[in-house]
């Protein structure tokens, strides 16, 4: 599945590959990590929904395995709790925020002027996107090392000092 990269302007695919650097990856379609920044106020058609579903499924299936390996004498209900915080809406866009994933979120002119940028939702979103599209781009290893980059402090937290509530 190819994107459309023709119509990313100069200055966008630079500030995409500077994305891609911070974090030592490198999209084989570019326009997929675009099409993950683009929020659905700008764009019905082309935008990063999808992809933040096929993100959510990735990063829950990483956090998962994570706890697993990590918790081998934990009970189900206790792993379930402890990656329900760490993919959580108030963790990811935490996440978000920490590696600035916020500047680079397309978003319309009005929601860009209701605060969009700053609001967790749509910070936590982008960061699930971007998870989806480097899932298609390079394949799950790399997803999931992309996954871990972002996420191992989180599940540190949760598996050393055991900070993590009921989001159920």
């Amino acid at each position: 599945m190819r994107s459309e990269t023709s119509s990313i302007g100069e200055k966008r695919l630079l500030e995409l590959k500077r994305f891609q650097k911070k974090f030592f990856i490198c999209f084989n379609d570019i326009g997929l990590l675009n099409q993950a920044f683009i929020h659905s106020s700008c764009s019905s058609t082309v935008n990063g929904e999808r992809l933040e579903f096929l993100g959510d499924a990735v990063l829950g299936l990483v956090v998962c395995e994570e706890l697993y390996k990590r918790l081998t004498r934990e009970h189900e209900g206790v792993l379930a709790k402890m990656k329900a915080f760490v993919v959580c809406e108030e963790t990811l866009s935490k996440i978000g925020f920490h590696f600035g994933f916020d500047r680079y979120i397309s978003l319309s002119k009005g929601e860009e002027k209701t605060g969009g940028r700053k609001k967790r939702a749509i910070v936590a979103d982008s960061v699930e996107a971007v998870i989806g599209a480097y899932y298609i781009d390079s394949g799950f290893e790399k997803a999931r090392d992309f996954v871990l980059c972002l996420v191992s402090p989180f599940i540190s937290s949760v598996v050393e000092n055991e900070v993590w509530y009921d989001y159920k």
